[in-house]
């Protein structure tokens, strides 16, 4: 999944309890915005500059996230399985992250 994320070259999200562990294992960290199901930045125990992302264009989830609240239009291009993990790709398009909270 790590190895996805490096190679797009994109900037993606997850809730608290996904994010946590594959945000360790990345070269820059900042590829992976930690966010509530609503896509509003969530600044709890993270780097507080990773929320200067204004919008990404992946989503990751696994069986501990929350069911998403994004706009109907928001519709992913490709679902990647990886491992515990899926990644919800929109590809070019962009998804806007709220403002923060913790």
């Amino acid at each position: 999944m790590t190895d996805w994320v490096t190679a797009s070259g994109r900037t993606g999200a997850g809730q608290f309890w996904t994010v946590r562990l594959p945000k360790t294992h990345l070269d820059d960290p900042a590829q992976l915005v930690q966010v509530d199901h609503r896509l509003n930045g969530y600044a709890w125990l993270v780097n507080r500059s990773d929320l200067d992302a204004q919008a990404v264009s992946f989503l990751l989830q696994d069986s501990q996230s929350v069911q998403w609240q994004l706009p109907e239009s928001a519709i992913p291009e490709q679902v990647v399985s990886c491992g515990r993990y899926t990644i919800l790709d929109f590809g070019s398009r962009t998804l806007p992250v709220g403002p923060a909270h913790s």
